[in-house]
């Protein structure tokens, strides 16, 4: 699959989460399995266009939750979601404060960047790194890693199970009434966001607009 993809976008470089340049970016974690919400997402029916849902009752409720919610976040109050979507295309980039893991439903590419390259609350998405992520992996973003919805591979789409700290993703619970430094980046709880200009959606949202370059773009393989 990874030499059809290659082929199919001869322009971008895509490394896999073995390759020594993704350890900045996160960890893979091999010793992690959960079949049964793993079964439950996979029998969603895919939308037309995208869905995210922060936090699933179906999957909070299932004893393989557990394991994120008393030993992945340290007992610290997490959510466990989902995320489905046709997407393929950069459009943005977002951070928070605190991992987000990834059960990686589809095969996918995730484009990734750090914090430290931001400058002046812009970003060059020439120094950005396209990493391959498999179906059945279970991969760690940490909090350093920019990161936004994965490009799909295959036509079958995107699904993730995806974990992190409680309310994240989720609407401000009071207005910032400052847009001064780091609060000129922030869109919703714990989630910090730079926007392409082509991101008719996010920009509509209020998110910053401060991507330079070329919205990246990556050709699936068709199944």
């Amino acid at each position: 699959m990874l030499d059809m993809l290659r082929k199919q976008n001869q322009d971008i470089e895509i490394l896999t989460v073995e390759h020594p340049l993704f350890k900045p970016y996160g960890r893979v974690h091999s010793h992690i399995q959960v079949p049964k919400m793993a079964e439950y997402v996979t029998g969603l029916p895919m939308p037309e266009d995208e869905i995210y849902i922060p936090l699933c009752t179906q999957l909070m409720e299932m004893r393989e939750a557990e394991f994120f919610t008393k030993q992945a976040y340290a007992q610290v109050p997490c959510q466990i979601g989902y995320f489905l979507s046709h997407n393929t295309k950069l459009n943005a980039l977002e951070y928070h404060k605190c991992s987000e893991t990834l059960v990686v439903l589809e095969d996918e590419v995730a484009l990734l960047g750090k914090i430290e390259e931001i400058e002046k609350d812009t970003y060059d998405v020439g120094k950005m790194k396209a990493f391959f992520f498999p179906r059945g992996s279970v991969i760690e973003l940490y909090g350093t890693t920019l990161h936004f919805a994965p490009c799909m591979a295959t036509s079958r789409g995107i699904r993730q199970i995806v974990v992190l700290s409680r309310d994240t993703n989720t609407p401000l619970a009071e207005k910032v009434e400052s847009k001064e430094g780091e609060n000129k980046l922030l869109l919703e709880r714990n989630k910090w966001v730079i926007a392409h200009a082509e991101a008719g959606n996010l920009v509509g949202q209020g998110a910053h607009v401060g991507l330079n370059g070329k919205n990246i773009e990556i050709k699936p393989v068709l199944l």
